[in-house]
């Protein structure tokens, strides 16, 4: 998963909530972490932790995707 799909995801909750797409972040991030689990399935780290791999993605992310929000709802 990248950060592409995540921009993807987040239009489809602006297309259905409008402005108000911001307060369905968490749903997003929920979505988003099935869709990096079926990624990583396909290559897996080293030390098989995926909960960990899903927080470094998380982290890199979250802070762009309140950017995006913010964005998108002027």
């Amino acid at each position: 998963m990248k950060f592409q799909d995540l921009i993807k995801l987040y239009e489809n909750k602006k297309a259905r909530y409008g402005t108000e797409a911001f307060r369905h972040i968490s749903e997003l991030l929920k979505e988003a972490k099935e869709l990096h689990e079926r990624d990583w399935q396909k290559s897996p780290t080293p030390n098989k932790d995926h909960e960990q791999s899903w927080r470094a993605f998380k982290g890199k992310n979250l802070e762009k995707i309140y950017e995006l929000s913010y964005t998108f709802s002027k």
